[in-house]
């Protein structure tokens, strides 16, 4: 089997956790260019005919040259896609969150289409996974007849955590459990959804920090009259990301000796 990919995170993972044999793994290395990995698997098939591809994707990447699934259909190109959806550039956001304390730019993902729908309309045998159990589920009981339908249709799988949270919320609502929700990557709609369900249970958004962050906010929303400390939401981030361990209980300690410090 030969192995491309295109480029980013997904890239990374496929480069060291996949055991491709010599020779066999075909990726963008030095450029770095996104959406190489489709026109590559098919360019790959037509000089390996009787060879198996897979595609490792991310739909950043994928949705650059997505157009060339025309020309898997036309000339009848059997590959094996696996999309690892997390709805963000996600090597852009990861720098972005390690050089440049969460300042996001870019690098969410909030208008994805319907991956199983599209991919469907070109003939392909499509899958999308919210959970990692159901996708070993699948393979259990239908990894041969997934690898001989690649004799004659292509194959796409889809890994994703996006519509998850909405069936979490309306269940949320259902039986009024309260929630903590991560903003990252959430589109306005689904937020939209998040502020009208908050009127009915209690929902914290914890907007990229930790659970331990948003506390200490509470906390100087309470104290602050106290202290004084203007902009102290940038006051608290500041110290997180400075400090070399990444605990809301360190930046606590540090902290409240700031605290002390400001009494004096």
């Amino acid at each position: 089997m030969f192995i491309t990919t295109d480029v980013g995170q997904h890239q990374m993972f496929a480069a060291k956790y996949y055991n491709f044999n010599y020779k066999c793994f075909i990726t963008s290395g030095g450029l770095g260019t996104m959406g190489f990995g489709l026109p590559s698997a098919i360019g790959v098939k037509f000089a390996n005919k009787n060879k198996k591809i897979l595609l490792i994707t991310g739909e950043g990447s994928f949705q650059m040259m997505m157009q060339e699934l025309s020309t898997c259909k036309q000339y009848k190109i059997n590959i094996l896609i696996v999309n690892l959806n997390n709805q963000s550039l996600g090597m852009v956001k990861q720098w972005q969150e390690l050089n440049y304390k969460n300042r996001y730019s870019h690098s969410y993902i909030n208008s994805l289409p319907n991956f199983k729908k599209l991919l469907n309309s070109y003939n392909f045998y499509s899958f999308s996974f919210y959970k990692i159990r159901n996708f070993f589920k699948l393979f259990k009981n239908k990894y041969n007849f997934l690898f001989l339908k690649m004799n004659k249709n292509s194959i796409f799988l889809d890994f994703s955590n996006y519509i998850i949270i909405k069936k979490i919320l309306f269940l949320s609502q259902k039986f009024l459990i309260p929630l903590i929700i991560g903003t990252t990557g959430l589109d306005s709609l689904t937020l939209n959804l998040i502020f009208y369900i908050s009127k009915k249970i209690p929902i914290l958004l914890s907007y990229n920090m930790s659970i331990g962050l948003n506390i200490l906010n509470l906390i100087f929303i309470n104290i602050n009259f106290y202290l004084k400390i203007y902009n102290f939401q940038s006051f608290i981030i500041d110290i997180h990301h400075d400090q070399k361990i990444d605990s809301p209980s360190g930046t606590s300690l540090i902290l409240f000796s700031k605290i002390k410090n400001f009494n004096k």
